[in-house]
């Protein structure tokens, strides 16, 4: 792609954003929940399934990345933000009052919660936008405004549709936050509650010995494709063969990708 032709994606891509921005505190996308007061999140309204928590492995299990307010840019060089201390907020001073973060999450996750916190006195003044951009497009994945708050607080979004199978390659995540004038507001850390996930099963079967009809069909098929596994022969995976503290270490080394140096630097 020649540089005139990708400058003219980025200012439709540009475009294109802030649209999705400034029509997100009109036309929410997802339905968002009472503001809490700050503190450790808890409640019915951000259970997630019941048995999810946060900063764990595993498919069930939710892990948190959060943006910092510090982490957030003026969407033009122009923009001017600045920081309210001591607490971490930042909010636009002038320009098009726009901030935006990139989010970098694992391939294949699945987006369940976001947690916002924000300031805003008047009710609807912000509104913040998960966005994936690619060269030529920018994709709103969810969308919604501010609440009306008597204290700065976390807004709660679960979303009803997840984002499932993040895509790094081509693809950035991106939040966005823009702010309306005419009210007191500031934006804060935005946390992104996420799990993994495993990959589709493939239409064919690998091993003989392992159909597509068989329970543990995804999984297997998946170690296969990561390169865990070769199984135990020419076309056969032997899934009920008893499994040696030789072949775990082979699985758990593969899986976590150890690398250790042989000597210590010091």
């Amino acid at each position: 792609m020649s540089s005139d032709s990708r400058g003219s994606a980025v200012w439709r891509c540009a475009t294109a954003l802030t649209a999705l921005i400034f029509s997100a505190a009109a036309a929410a996308q997802v339905p968002h929940g009472p503001s809490l007061p700050r503190g450790p999140v808890g409640g019915t309204p951000f259970t997630l399934s019941g048995a999810k928590s946060p900063n764990t492995f595993g498919i069930t299990n939710d892990s948190v990345t959060t943006i910092s307010a510090y982490d957030f840019q003026g969407f033009n060089s122009t923009d001017i933000i600045n920081g309210f201390l001591p607490y971490a907020y930042r909010f636009m001073a002038g320009g098009t009052l726009t901030m935006i973060a990139p989010l970098h999450l694992d391939e294949g996750a699945v987006v369940d919660l976001i947690l916002w916190d924000n300031c805003d006195f008047a009710g609807g003044q912000m509104s913040l936008v998960l966005g994936d951009f690619t060269d030529s497009n920018v994709t709103s994945l969810a969308s919604f405004p501010s609440a009306t708050k008597a204290a700065c607080g976390l807004d709660g979004f679960i979303l009803q549709t997840p984002y499932v199978n993040v895509t790094n390659s081509g693809h950035e995540l991106l939040v966005t936050v823009g702010q309306v004038l005419g009210g007191p507001t500031l934006t804060g850390r935005v946390e992104i509650w996420w799990h993994r996930s495993i990959s589709p099963a493939p239409a064919t079967a690998t091993f003989n010995d392992v159909p597509t009809t068989d329970p543990a069909f995804q999984y297997i098929e998946a170690l296969v494709a990561s390169g865990i596994t070769v199984g135990c022969g020419p076309a056969v995976y032997c899934p009920d063969a008893p499994l040696t503290r030789r072949q775990m270490a082979v699985f758990i080394s593969k899986a976590l990708g150890l690398h250790w140096p042989n000597t210590l630097p010091f």
